[in-house]
């Protein structure tokens, strides 16, 4: 069999300037893929050496079977894509949450702030500051939690 008979992905032509180019530097490595003797296609990667015996000049080559490497490399693409996808969403749901419990959170301390204002007894003026300390407390976290997102969403 000659070259062109199993390399599936250059032509006639691109073998010949592989062949070229390894006669110009005397050692290649490259993925391809070949044609097995039953039709199976493989992925394959290839060292070729260029080597002089008895004043000829010839190659030889070591193909190795590289198909698991290359499904790995998807799997892990794919898995690095889900998860970049999944980070996005969670980053989404963080900055919309942050956003849906301020809205209230500000309307909270508004009416305390305007209760506070108010003639009222000791007592409830303390629970007046009550409900401003633990919302002001709320909205820092809040915010924390919408800096977060917008960090991890920097990241992706």
């Amino acid at each position: 069999m000659s070259i062109p008979d199993f390399e599936v992905l250059e032509d006639s032509d691109q073998v010949a300037k592989h062949i070229e180019k390894i006669d110009n530097s005397g050692h290649e490595i490259f993925d391809t893929k070949h044609r097995c003797k039953d039709g199976e296609i493989k992925d394959v990667e290839v060292s070729v050496n260029l080597v002089e015996l008895a004043g000829e000049k010839m190659c030889y080559a070591f193909v190795r079977d590289i198909s698991a490497r290359i499904e790995n490399e998807r799997e892990l693409i794919t898995a690095r894509d889900e998860a970049q996808r999944a980070n996005y969403a969670k980053s989404e749901f963080l900055s919309r949450m942050s956003h849906e419990l301020r809205t209230p959170m500000n309307a909270i301390l508004g009416f305390s702030q305007i209760l506070r204002l108010q003639q009222l007894t000791a007592s409830q003026q303390d629970f007046i500051d009550e409900i401003i300390t633990a919302a002001n407390h709320l909205l820092v976290l809040i915010d924390e939690l919408l800096d977060l997102s917008r960090i991890e969403a920097g990241n992706m």
